[in-house]
């Protein structure tokens, strides 16, 4: 029985191309936003309509660090979206950290014949800007403390010019009393 599944398996596949088309290659989101990931394996053959049995499994950096619904540290914050008609999955990720930064790859698991890596994408996740999420961008948050500091020189200027002038004003008039 198993031979015959391997047999099969060799004819499907004999004088096929293999590729794995994972994309983007690169990809930049700013922290608490989400990321979509996709992975496509083609196999190229003279048999149009050849059904593919395999599956689609997700890396982050190293083989050993899954990326799943169930996996540690993405619970809740997993969606994959898988097509029936050819070996297709898109891996959604949700409510980003930076801990979220780094490189994924798919893996392709292809019944009774070998596994293929994609070449992976590199996720980076970039601090929020905290004047962003007011509306506000770096150059307004620049002037802001510019005026805050042009009042604060001026106040301490002005109390000088008091505290001095009392001074003044108490020297002179004991110069007058005397």
């Amino acid at each position: 029985m198993m031979w015959n599944g391997l047999v099969c398996s060799m004819i499907l596949f004999s004088g096929a191309a293999r590729k794995i088309n994972q994309s983007p290659q690169r990809i930049t989101v700013t922290e608490g936003g989400t990321v979509q990931l996709n992975c496509t394996f083609s196999l190229k053959s003279s048999h149009q309509g050849d059904k593919i049995i395999g599956s689609i499994s997700w890396y982050k950096d190293v083989e050993d660090r899954c990326v799943c619904a169930t996996c540690s540290g993405y619970q809740g914050r997993v969606l994959l979206n898988s097509s029936i008609s050819i070996l297709s999955e898109s891996l959604q990720i949700t409510n980003l950290s930076m801990n979220d930064t780094g490189k994924y790859y798919c893996k392709v698991d292809i019944f009774m014949e070998a596994q293929y890596l994609g070449n992976g994408t590199e996720v980076t996740i970039r601090r929020r800007n905290t004047a962003e999420n007011n509306g506000r961008g770096l150059h307004w948050q620049m002037l802001e403390m510019g005026v805050k500091l042009a009042i604060f020189v001026v106040i301490n200027i002005v109390t000088v010019f008091l505290i001095r002038s009392r001074e003044c004003h108490g020297i002179v008039n004991r110069n007058k009393v005397i």
